[in-house]
């Protein structure tokens, strides 16, 4: 699968190909891309190992998007060193995350600062977890430290009133 994703710059429109490629657990890799060594719900910290390469290589980008969102993307490791081999990239405490279905992006970055993308996906399921995967959106049940009164913060600027500017000299 790929994107095409547009960049304005100026006046010029500079496009690029963006690969994503998606990967399943417990897969043997030839190529670019990731895979844990246990399949089912993950529990603790776990190996995330994969392969990093490209000709203009210029580094690799390790992140976690919560519930698959790309809004909520976290990062969790990144390197300079290419992973021409599989090998692992970096230990995933699975406890620091809420339980639920995410994903992993690896994106391998080029020179040229286009990059290659590839998925997997994994659900956290750690038992006791610290995190709840849904928090209360009332105060009730919480103590009262935890509790902070809301304030207002102002009106903002009137529609039609924003000015900017613009320094020509």
């Amino acid at each position: 699968m790929r994107f095409v994703v547009m960049m304005v710059v100026g006046l010029a429109v500079w496009a690029t190909t963006v690969a994503a490629v998606y990967a399943a657990p417990n897969q043997i890799l030839e190529s670019n891309g990731l895979t844990i060594a246990t399949t089912g719900a993950l529990q603790g910290v776990i190996e995330v190992s994969g392969i990093a390469q490209h000709p203009t290589f210029r580094k690799w980008q390790l992140d976690l998007q919560l519930a698959g969102d790309p809004a909520q993307t976290t990062f969790l490791a990144v390197s300079e060193q290419a992973q021409p081999t599989l090998g692992v990239l970096t230990m995933l405490d699975t406890t620091r995350f809420p339980n639920g279905q995410h994903r992993l992006r690896l994106r391998v970055v080029h020179s040229n600062l286009n990059y290659d993308e590839y998925f997997t996906t994994i659900t956290i399921d750690n038992p006791h977890s610290p995190i709840a995967a849904s928090l209360p959106t009332t105060g009730e049940g919480l103590p009262q430290s935890l509790l902070v009164p809301a304030t207002p913060l102002g009106q903002g600027v009137p529609e039609g009133e924003r000015r900017i500017e613009v320094d020509l000299s």
